[in-house]
């Protein structure tokens, strides 16, 4: 309420901090303090700022006098971390933190600009413009102070600036640090409360709205997303042993011998002397020819002064797999897919592509199986080490909010600066390897059918009933229930006999016939039910969410191995708006909902 006020009324205090501190690295990802600085905003105009060190004991009192004040606005650039750094250093400010965050007084200027970009544009990373074109977003502080205040502190942030060597003055007190110092914190500062003042510029105009109105609760949301990085899980090397066991054994030679015959896989090749000294190489080896691996006698080489090539890595040959696509394509009659309809595009050799033609070739057949163990590799294993020495925890990244209105995670990345990866997406083979600390329990959690249980919810409130709440209260299974609908409309058999039992205007008598079929001793009979029931998840839980048909097959495909063509697809979808028509209904009021006159939104 009173982060609705403030909005409404613009008249709380408008406080803006920022935490400089040691380098973030492994078991460091809230690292300790050094300083933090705070600027408020009167007016939209920075009346005051102040830069403390961490000991200094007026820093954790005007600290606590920000959180527990319910009139003064929070703000912050990625103030999820500068959260996540004062609870480490102050613990006593712990509660205060959540509370201040439950009570919708904190927001992120990265956030909001993804919000504003989101009800203005409908996207979030390639911004459609008015003359066609595009323009790529960015969100960090820096790029903000650009867009709004003109501003290019590039030179501040170096590898060789005080941003990354805070941990230098560690123990100063803030005023006597250097200026440059001192300066750069409390830009920091003073940058964020005036991309903040600028952003609210943008949320009501002459053009149209803008909507802010989620920004508490994605900060909030991020906070807690990042007390889940910096807190990590632990890695079991031993379980990371066994499954590079398994993968050195599935990736030898014999089983994907296939790839090298093709010309799909280069072969790699250790480093050797140079052309121009291996005569002397082998002189000092006393060797008469070339050995099969020099690898053996690299380092004693090396000491007399030899030069190595580097290593060549085994790689793929992309024109020949291709080329190959294509080939098994036309043969199979199957068309040949591309990556785009620009005239200058490439055969698609994207995963599903490769799948759905590995019965129709051998060498597609091993190329499949060995891209489906690379990934174990790239995503699992680069994360399971750290600077070449096993890592003791990984650390998965996130991001709070992506155009669906979800999260994602992420990991990686050129130079990351500790274990990471991706946290939502992990293959089951390497799940293993994360292990609970002592005395705690890892548990994973599913609600079943909760996607359809929070639309049905939805529905009751902005109708006040649902056809779908009165099934599941009744303890209908809805995907059987609608795999009843599917089959009566693509099963001509199921038909004729429903038709001939009155059954086709009953839907529950439908349901109930469809459901004996699951404990029928006819297993032709049970493969009926299996399937059409199978048909029916990825409807019941993509359309609700707002999947296109298009989108829709490579969702059923690669969530429940359902395979349906367009035309399918569009097929299915008609069926579920007929079964629970409260949801395209639903589906409509929302986007009329979102929509602003003068400021429409995709």
């Amino acid at each position: 309420q009173a982060a609705a006020a403030f909005r409404e009324t613009d008249d709380m205090k408008i406080v803006a901090l920022d935490c400089e501190t040691f380098p973030i690295g492994p078991l460091e990802v809230a690292p300790k303090m050094v300083c933090c600085s705070i600027a408020q905003l009167d007016g939209y105009v920075v009346t005051g700022g102040i830069v403390l060190a961490d000991f200094e004991p007026e820093l954790e009192a005007a600290l606590r006098e920000i959180l527990e004040d319910d009139d003064s606005f929070l703000v912050g650039a990625k103030l999820a971390f500068d959260l996540g750094v004062i609870r480490r250093r102050f613990p006593a400010l712990r509660d205060a933190i959540w509370e201040k965050l439950k009570k919708g007084l904190c927001t992120d200027v990265q956030i909001r600009e993804k919000l504003l970009n989101l009800s203005t544009f409908g996207a979030l990373d390639v911004l459609p413009l008015p003359d066609g074109s595009t323009l790529r977003a960015g969100y960090s502080l820096k790029d903000l102070e650009k867009k709004y205040l003109g501003l290019d502190r590039s030179e501040q942030k170096g590898e060789d600036s005080w941003r990354v060597n805070y941990h230098l003055l560690a123990g100063t007190k803030a005023v006597d640090y250097p200026p440059e110092a001192y300066q750069y914190s409390l830009d920091d500062s003073v940058g964020t409360l005036k991309v903040f003042a600028a952003q609210q510029d943008q949320v009501h105009t002459d053009q149209g709205y803008a909507s802010l109105s989620t920004e508490g609760f994605q900060t909030a949301v991020d906070f807690a997303l990042f007390l889940a990085t910096e807190r990590g899980i632990a890695i079991d090397q031993a379980k990371v042993a066994e499954v590079r066991a398994m993968l050195e054994a599935e990736l030898v030679e014999e089983k994907i011998h296939l790839l090298y015959e093709s010309g799909v896989l280069r072969r790699g090749a250790p480093g050797k002397p140079h052309v121009k000294q291996i005569n002397k190489a082998l002189e000092l080896l006393g060797l008469e020819k070339p050995p099969a691996d020099w690898g053996e006698y690299r380092e004693a080489l090396e000491a007399e002064g030899i030069k190595f090539t580097k290593p060549v890595e085994e790689s793929r040959n992309m024109k020949v797999l291709e080329a190959l696509v294509r080939e098994v394509s036309e043969k199979a009659g199957l068309k040949v897919k591309m990556t785009s309809a620009d005239e200058d595009a490439k055969v698609s050799t994207r995963d599903e592509v490769i799948e759905d033609l590995e019965p129709h070739s051998p060498v597609l057949a091993q190329y499949g199986h060995r891209q489906r163990l690379q990934k174990l590799v790239t995503t699992e294993f680069e994360c399971a080490q750290f600077a070449g020495v096993p890592a003791e925890r990984v650390h998965f990244n996130f991001n709070a909010l992506v155009e669906t209105g979800r999260t994602s995670s992420y990991g990686g990345g050129k130079r990351p600066l500790y274990p990471t990866r991706n946290g939502q997406n992990v293959d089951p083979r390497a799940r293993p390897s994360f292990v609970a600390d002592p005395n705690k329990l890892l548990a994973s959690l599913d609600y079943s059918g909760m996607e359809l249980f929070t639309t049905a919810q939805t529905a009751i409130r902005v109708f006040g009933r649902s056809r779908m709440a009165e099934l599941i209260n009744s303890g209908v299974d809805l995907h059987a229930y609608l795999g009843a609908q599917i089959a009566l409309r693509m099963h001509d058999q199921f038909r004729e006999l429903a038709h001939s039992r009155g059954l086709t205007d009953d839907p529950m008598a439908l349901y109930l016939a469809f459901l004996e079929c699951k404990s029928s001793k006819d297993e032709a009979v049970k493969d009926f039910f299996k399937h059409y029931r199978k048909f029916a998840k990825p409807t019941n839980l993509g359309y609700p969410g707002g999947l296109g048909p298009k989108k829709f097959v490579q969702y059923a495909k690669a969530t429940y191995g359902v395979i349906c063509t367009l035309a399918q697809a569009e097929e299915l979808r008609e069926v579920w708006r007929a079964t629970f028509p409260e949801v395209k209904a639903l589906h409509e009021h929302l986007s009329a909902e979102m929509k602003d006159g003068n400021n429409p939104v995709r």
